[in-house]
């Protein structure tokens, strides 16, 4: 649970970090000797001037002076797999960048504490893993990891030298004690159970044995902030977000409720899964053998206890009794996985159960994995994951991991005797026939690997119904597959050494998705085979120096439309093409810093209109323009002035220059002689300086008409009457041609 720290620190922490008071202070303190516990007791935690206990005095202090400003990271992992495994003890990893630091810290423990208002706050003992020196080599990367790492180290001496058999009580207590960390005094649920020397192994990794320890009690392991290790137990949660996500189990809600951390609304983000982890409603053991050998529960969401030493060579009695045990303290446990973004609380700790308001109510969910980044503005990003239901799998590689076990047990305890011998090589064999052809003979004393490992687990339940995994491993290629057979619903990762794969399906909807990552370029596609508007398909390629987008839809061969675009950092290009038959219409569009170019084709004829700064040209078999059109010109050294427009049949204009104006094959107006010549390719009239010729040997001018149907006759006057008379017809005559008034 949650470190007890004063209530007003608690609000200094969850205050802004603006002020003096809330200022936050992260000193490092090395020792020469071995560090015991922050606290002489836990009892007597947290009182200052306790602080620390018994470490003599440190040889080196960092101090934040010495400390790069928001360089500290911190993991901290209860269970990091997609589902729940008990028993997991996973070590916390602290990096920091330091200044000025000349002594070689490297293998060196260390004590952090954070400081607020002289309040002196645990932040966890820690290892020197490795020190990187950076660029400026004023400054030193630490890397460090917290002591559930001293426990990755052959513990075999001290396994060989107990006195068999012991409760597990004395057994976990005997190993914790061998290594000299402090820890919990608690009662486990099965630390009545009998340990026996049921391992044979040469070597023993002292991880494997805690986390046997920790899973057969249902419980994980963890080092809190002082140093000691902490069985952890997870709670039981109740709260949900909607009425629909409550666990199927329906009894089990809301049930004995731990006491949860709230984490009122004021979080930088909240996401959390349309679902919860549902509740474990079944144990199972096995031996070495992988044959199951006590179990407990009646539901199909099982927890499988393998590889677990200490219940190897136990009476089925006893195993159910364990069983029974470990579904107590396993069972019931659901909640919402959810990842938690907020201003750093470093007194919660991995395992504790949180509270969390959101605007529709709340939600409750674990710390499961958690990262703490900066100082001044430290922030927390708290995540919760898991699986809807257990997705233990247990394939190949498990398997022959026991065969080599055996085999390597009954070769020490056969000590020489060759007629045994034979017999356990010829069990290996016969194992390893009954795995299949997939797997070739390994034996790692030689260094010859299996040439491909190969492992499927199917499970089928009611609420799920048919789902199956895959597992392929070669030395080319490593490849998982999930499916759900009654939905159609699959996803697929496939890895080499070119390019990692992902892939989702849905079989039934005929959809289908994957993303591609090369070392150089990453494409990501979405398609859907079949429909009313044929097969659907959309790409995206990124490489360093381009982005293609595409679309594509497609009505058997014959019948495609599809749209490309193209942008690199000196153009962009989109293209929409469409194939009916033998008919291609397509179009394309070019942009870059100085120049847009069009084309559109269709079939035999295409045009093509490019424009610049300076230039726009137009090629096309026809040039339809609709409107009123005004040409003006550009600049004053350009013969010429004023503008034309043109309106429909109209055109208005200045100045023209015309060397032949024709109608037909004829010409009407051509230049001559420096003049003007008109006519109708036979005869003509042309006007050159003061001279007026008509036709092409002279002529005459008549304003009444040339031929006799359409001129005007005037008779001849013989008498003064006559004479006036013919002088009013003229005047009439002139008058209705228009030439007087």
């Amino acid at each position: 649970m949650a470190l007890d720290i004063p209530v007003e620190i608690k609000n200094l922490i969850k205050r802004d970090n603006l002020t003096a008071e809330t200022e936050r202070h992260l000193r490092l303190s090395f020792y020469d000797d071995s560090i015991d516990s922050l606290y002489p007791a836990e009892t007597l935690f947290p009182d200052p001037e306790l602080y620390p206990a018994n470490l003599g005095e440190s040889w080196l202090v960092i101090n934040d002076d010495q400390i790069v400003t928001e360089s500290l990271t911190l993991e901290e992992s209860l269970c990091s797999d997609d589902y729940l495994r008990f028993g997991a003890c996973e070590a916390a990893k602290f990096e920091i960048t330091v200044a000025d630091v000349a002594e070689d810290i490297k293998n060196h423990w260390f004590t952090a504490e954070l400081i607020i208002a002289d309040y002196k706050l645990a932040f966890g003992i820690y290892k020197v893993d490795d020190v990187v020196i950076q660029k400026d080599k004023r400054f030193k990367k630490i890397i460090a990891y917290d002591r559930m790492k001293e426990f990755d180290t052959d513990v075999s001496i001290w396994y060989k030298n107990l006195s068999f058999p012991l409760s597990m009580r004395e057994f976990r207590n005997s190993f914790l004690n061998y290594f000299g960390f402090p820890y919990d005094t608690v009662t486990l649920i099965n630390d009545t159970m009998t340990v026996t020397q049921s391992n044979t192994d040469p070597t023993i990794n002292g991880r494997k044995v805690i986390e046997s320890i920790c899973e057969i009690n249902g419980v994980f392991g963890s080092f809190d902030r002082t140093g000691t290790f902490k069985y952890v137990s997870l709670g039981y949660g109740g709260v949900y977000p909607a009425e629909d996500l409550f666990p199927i189990e329906r009894g089990l809600y809301p049930g004995e409720s731990a006491d949860p951390e709230e984490i009122p609304a004021t979080y930088k983000s909240l996401d959390y899964k349309e679902w919860v982890v549902e509740s474990i409603n079944r144990v199972n053991l096995y031996d070495a053998d992988g044959e199951l050998t006590a179990g407990f529960g009646d539901g199909e969401n099982e927890y499988q206890i393998r590889d677990n030493f200490l219940i190897y060579g136990m009476g089925s009695a006893e195993l159910l009794g364990i069983a029974e045990n470990l579904y107590g303290n396993i069972n019931g446990r659901t909640y919402l996985p959810a990842t938690l973004e907020l201003q750093a609380l470093p007194y919660i700790e991995v395992g504790d159960l949180l509270d969390v308001e959101y605007s529709k109510g709340t939600i409750e969910t674990f710390v499961m994995h958690r990262t703490t980044k900066g100082i001044q503005g430290m922030a927390d990003t708290i995540e919760s994951s898991g699986d809807q239901y257990q997705n233990q799998t247990y394939g190949i590689k498990d398997e022959i991991n026991n065969i080599k076990s055996n085999v390597e047990k009954n070769k020490n305890e056969i000590s020489g005797n060759g007629e045994k011998i034979n017999r356990v090589d010829e069990y290996a064999r016969q194992v390893n026939t009954n795995l299949g052809q997939e797997v070739a003979r390994a034996k790692a004393a030689e260094g010859v690997n299996a040439q491909a490992i190969t492992a499927e687990t199917n499970r089928a339940t009611k609420q799920e119904g048919v789902l199956s995994s895959r597992i392929t491993d070669t030395a080319a290629k490593f490849e998982r597959e999930l499916s759900n057979l009654d939905t159609g619903l699959s996803t697929k990762i496939t890895q080499t050494a070119e390019q990692i794969r992902l892939e989702a399906s849905d079989i039934k909807k005929e959809l289908q998705a994957s993303i591609t990552v090369e070392a150089g370029r990453i494409s990501s596609e979405v398609s859907r085979a079949k429909d009313a508007e044929g097969s659907l398909s959309s790409r995206i390629t990124q490489t360093a120096n381009s982005i293609t987008s595409e679309v594509t839809r497609a009505k058997g061969a014959e019948n495609v439309l599809s749209s490309r675009i193209t942008q690199t950092e000196s153009s962009i290009t989109s293209t929409v093409k469409q194939v009916n038959g033998l008919n291609t219409k397509y179009s394309e569009v070019k942009q870059t810093a100085d120049k847009i170019s069009w084309i559109v084709s269709s079939g035999s004829s295409s045009s093509n209109f490019t424009l610049t700064s300076r230039m726009a040209n137009l090629i096309s078999d026809k040039i339809e323009v609709k409107g009123y059109v005004t040409f003006s010109q550009v600049e004053s050294k350009l013969r010429g002035s004023g503008t034309t427009t043109i309106n429909g049949d109209n055109i208005t204009t200045g100045r023209i220059d015309i060397k032949l104006l024709t109608s037909g094959s004829k010409p009407v107006i051509t230049s001559y002689n420096g003049g003007i010549a008109f006519g109708n390719g036979f005869s003509y009239s042309n006007i050159q300086g003061s001279k007026v010729i008509i036709g092409q040997g002279g002529g005459r001018i008549s304003f009444f008409g040339h031929t006799p149907y359409d001129r005007q006759s005037v008779i001849t006057p013989t008498t003064t009457t006559m004479l006036l008379s013919s002088v009013q017809q003229l005047l009439r005559v002139l008058r209705n041609y228009g030439l007087i008034a």
